[in-house]
């Protein structure tokens, strides 16, 4: 991550859309996903704390070289998903600060394994990407 946008992350954005494999997540990932999608097009999710669209997780970056952050949502049972994580400033309005898309071919009632999306590129872009909840 570039340290000098790394910086400005106030929180980490989850979204679920269906239909994964129809998307193109390199589009996705260009710009806030807000604009792009109906905010009705994403899966509710749950967390331990909330519950919504769109999860937002307060920035908690660990490790050294490549830093990463753990969460944990419950996404529906079903297929085909595209998983954005968009990172978002604090700033009044918020901005866009980067996004990396995930596909998701299944989620099962079990417990599903781990995932690893790709780093993502931070790349600020004059928009607010909040949904809401």
């Amino acid at each position: 991550m570039d340290q000098a946008v790394a910086g400005q992350i106030s929180v980490f954005q989850l979204v679920v859309l269906p239909d994964g494999k129809q998307r193109d997540c390199t589009a996705l990932q260009r710009t806030c996903l807000r604009q792009q999608v109906k905010q009705a097009e994403a899966l509710v999710l749950k967390s331990d704390k909330d519950e919504g669209r769109a999860l937002r997780f307060p920035v908690n970056l660990t490790g050294s070289g490549v830093s990463t952050q753990d969460v944990s949502i419950e996404v529906p049972v079903g297929r085909d998903y595209a998983l954005i994580i968009e990172a978002i400033s604090g700033d009044t309005p918020p901005r866009f600060l980067g996004s990396v898309c995930h596909y998701l071919p299944e989620v099962n009632a079990s417990r599903n394994e781990t995932v690893l999306p790709a780093p993502m590129t931070l790349n600020s872009v004059d928009c607010d990407p909040t949904f809401d909840s």
